[in-house]
């Protein structure tokens, strides 16, 4: 097949897409009980519900590097607050309107958002489960970052 089309077949899946696959692994790892592809019903779940309606709490900040965007109109509104919500955990100060906004419902197919409910939730609650803490550090680690490298340079 790629003697025929002349490219790797690689090329063919969305970079953005692959990018999901270590959260959703790890998701599904630390909150053990995904009853299916199109529901979340664990504790971590259940505990982000309501994380635009907490107030902010002081936390320990993550050091992370995110690749900066040049052109951040190109961005959609989810992405947008991940970026904010990380440089939020990176250096702890976080503004009181950016923690009431909502990341929108939770939907399995969109792991840009459940992202960003791990992490509002982080900025919000000072006792944070083990659970929580290592998805908060994946996310800012790792997945927001490849996210926005590769949105720069895909």
């Amino acid at each position: 097949m790629e003697l025929i089309l002349n490219r790797s077949l690689q090329s063919f899946v969305c970079q953005l897409h692959a990018n999901e696959l270590p959260i959703r692994h790890l998701f599904a790892h630390v909150d053990k009980t995904i009853t299916g592809p199109r529901s979340l019903t664990g504790e971590i779940r259940k505990s982000s519900a309501g994380c635009e309606k907490l107030s902010v709490v002081s936390s320990t900040p993550i050091e992370i590097t995110l690749w900066e965007v040049t052109n951040k109109k190109d961005l959609s509104t989810d992405q947008l607050y991940l970026m904010e919500i990380c440089e939020v955990i990176n250096c702890c100060h976080c503004r009181e309107s950016l923690s009431k906004i909502n990341p929108g419902k939770v939907c399995h197919s969109r792991w840009l958002r459940i992202a960003n409910r791990i992490l509002s939730f982080n900025v919000a609650d000072e006792n944070s489960s083990e659970a929580f803490l290592t998805l908060t550090a994946f996310v800012t680690k790792v997945y927001a970052s490849m996210w926005f490298k590769i949105k720069t340079k895909p």
